[in-house]
C-alpha cells in the first residue's frame, strides 16, 4: 500500500510538472496607474502578449465603477483543445476596509487574449 502511494505521488508530480512546462505563453503584466487620490486605481491592470512595440493586451472590464488595477497575477492552469489557459486576476481597492478581485480565464486565439469566463451584472 505504501509503495503504491509513493508511485501515485510520483505520477501526480510528473503530471503537474509537465502541465506547467507546456504553459509558456510569453506575456507580461502591467499594473494600473494610481488615481489622483493615490488610492483608487485610475486604469485597469493588463496582461500583454509580445514586445512593447506590438503589444496585444487584455484588461478586465470596468464594472459598476470598479477599476481592477492592482496586484495583477497570471497563473498557467493547463490546456483546453490544445490552447493554453491562464488565470488572470487583478484587484480593486477603494480606500476602505475591503477589496474586490476580478478573475479572468484567458486563452489566446489569433494572437489576442480571449476571456472564457462569463460576465454577470
Amino acid at each position: 500500500m505504501r509503495h503504491s502511494s509513493i508511485v501515485y505521488l510520483m505520477l501526480l508530480a510528473g503530471s503537474v510538472l509537465s502541465a506547467v512546462a507546456v504553459c509558456q505563453t510569453p506575456y507580461h503584466l502591467l499594473p494600473g496607474k494610481a488615481g489622483a487620490d493615490g488610492c483608487m486605481p485610475a486604469t485597469a491592470a493588463r496582461i500583454c502578449l509580445g514586445t512593447a512595440e506590438t503589444e496585444h493586451c487584455f484588461a478586465p472590464p470596468n464594472s459598476k465603477g470598479y477599476i481592477f488595477g492592482l496586484e495583477p497575477k497570471a497563473t498557467p492552469v493547463g490546456k483546453i483543445d490544445g490552447n493554453e489557459l491562464t488565470l488572470f486576476t487583478a484587484t480593486f481597492y477603494g480606500c476602505g476596509s475591503g477589496t474586490l478581485t476580478d478573475f479572468s480565464l484567458l486563452t489566446v486565439r489569433n494572437g489576442e487574449f480571449v476571456n472564457l469566463c462569463l460576465r454577470f451584472g
